[in-house]
């Protein structure tokens, strides 16, 4: 929705409020509300659809990977070429991983799917860095 069509419906929402004398701020608290709902429900969809994709792309990337590693047909130095470029990259897809200590807890996968509904959480701890307690 763009800046002109929100402000023609807030400015319809307050006219109709004010013609039937109800309060013009309470339409308006309502119009802002119902934007402010659809606007997180839709970067709620773009980050689930985020997901999907990176997860469909480490798994393109295993795959890509797998094969450079056993196959007898790819060529030695595409082989070379491919497990060079993605040495050192395991995707863990059994545990989402924290973002950097201090990052906004909301924002890390690690977080949200740990956190129970009634412990307000702010900063991500960041990586366990290996470490065992």
């Amino acid at each position: 929705m763009t800046t002109d069509e929100r402000r023609k419906r807030f400015r319809t929402a307050v006219y109709q409020a004010i013609e039937r004398g109800d309060d013009p701020a309470d339409a308006a608290k309502a119009v802002s509300d119902q934007a402010q709902h659809e606007t997180v429900t839709r970067l709620r969809d773009e980050r689930d659809r985020a997901i999907r994709i990176a997860v469909a792309l480490e798994n393109q990337l295993a795959a890509v990977q797998e094969y450079a590693r056993h196959s007898d047909d790819t060529a030695p130095r595409t082989r070379e070429t491919i497990l060079r470029l993605t040495d050192g990259y395991q995707p863990d897809a059994s545990a989402p991983q924290h973002l950097a200590r201090g990052s906004n807890a909301e924002k890390c996968p690690a977080c949200v799917s740990t956190r129970r509904s009634y412990v307000p959480l702010l900063l991500c701890p960041g990586p366990d860095d290996g470490a065992a307690s």
